[in-house]
Parts: C-alpha cells; sequence; structure tokens
C-alpha cells in the first residue's frame, strides 16, 4: 500500500472543524428552542461526532491513501478529528458561558439544588456540602473543561468502534 504524502493534520482539522461547526449551530439552534440541557435530544450531537470520526477516516482512506487503511491510522484520524472538534466546542463552551448568556450556569445550579433538596435521604448538611462542591465546578472554564474530557472519552470509543469498520488493510499473500 502505497500512501501518497498527504498531511493528516489537514484532514484531522477540517473533519474536526465542521464536525465543530455543526455541534455549534446544533447546540445554538437547542439553545435559541429553549430545550432542556439534560433532553434526551442533546444526544443527536453524539451522532455529529460518529458521523465526523467515520467521514474523516473513510475520506482519508479513500481518497488518500488508495482505498487501505489500518486499524491504528483508521483510529488516529477519527481520534485526532475528534478532539479537534471536542477543542473548539470547548472553547465555545467557555465563551457562550463566560460572556453570552452566564445564567444558563445559574439554571443548572437551581437544578442540581432542586434535585438534591427532593431527595429525602440527604440530610440539609450533605446537602450544603454538595451544594458547596457543585459550585466549585460550576464556572465556565470547569465545565468546558469537563465537557472537552467528557468528549474525548466518548471520541476515543466512536473511533476505536468505527475504525474496526472502516479498515481495509491488504490480505497477506
Amino acid at each position: 500500500m502505497e500512501e501518497k504524502n498527504v498531511p493528516i493534520l489537514k484532514t484531522w482539522l477540517n473533519y474536526g472543524l465542521i464536525a465543530a461547526v455543526i455541534l455549534i449551530v446544533l447546540d445554538l439552534v437547542f439553545y435559541v428552542l429553549d430545550l432542556p440541557r439534560e433532553s434526551y435530544i442533546r444526544f443527536v450531537a453524539y451522532l455529529v461526532f460518529i458521523g465526523g470520526i467515520i467521514w474523516a477516516a473513510k475520506s482519508y482512506r479513500d481518497i488518500h491513501s488508495d482505498g487501505m487503511i489500518s486499524l491504528g491510522k483508521s483510529f488516529s484520524i477519527g481520534f485526532m478529528t475528534g478532539l479537534f472538534a471536542a477543542f473548539f466546542v470547548a472553547l465555545y463552551t467557555f465563551i457562550f458561558l463566560k460572556y453570552f448568556d452566564p445564567s444558563v450556569i445559574t439554571e443548572a445550579m437551581e437544578m442540581a439544588e432542586d434535585r438534591m433538596l427532593d431527595n429525602p435521604s440527604l440530610s440539609d448538611e450533605q446537602i450544603d456540602q454538595a451544594l458547596a462542591m457543585t459550585k466549585r465546578f460550576m464556572n465556565p472554564l470547569m465545565m468546558a473543561l469537563m465537557g472537552f474530557i467528557w468528549n474525548i472519552v466518548i471520541v476515543a470509543v466512536i473511533s476505536l468502534i468505527a475504525s474496526i469498520f472502516i479498515k481495509k488493510e491488504d490480505a497477506p499473500l
């Protein structure tokens, strides 16, 4: 398998940026439609990650690698594509929560407090401790960072599974 000299970085960036733009537009649509943050429709975002990862690896395989790609290369292209998308989405999340609508954090804190108050097994002291801990993590930087880390884990799993189906290697003689 002769591989053409194509910068893989360009593939990662192009498809990662496309996936990130779709994810950001999707989030803005959900925001404008005032859908709850934990709504199941938000899992549509994972479909964008899946699509971007598969599209990047298949495109690289079919266009730049003569239809052949190893499991490792397919995984790395998918993972790095998802990593770039996750980075851009985390950057957007930070900017959105810090400058555009910080009230999202306040609403999330209120929802967390309501859930804790509805739990009869928690004492007032436990609720106060849990709220204090939650408040430490409810700021734009931490929320963007936690989202980034979560998305990296998801991207790794998606990339591994997708690579199993995308790989095409020369059969040994």
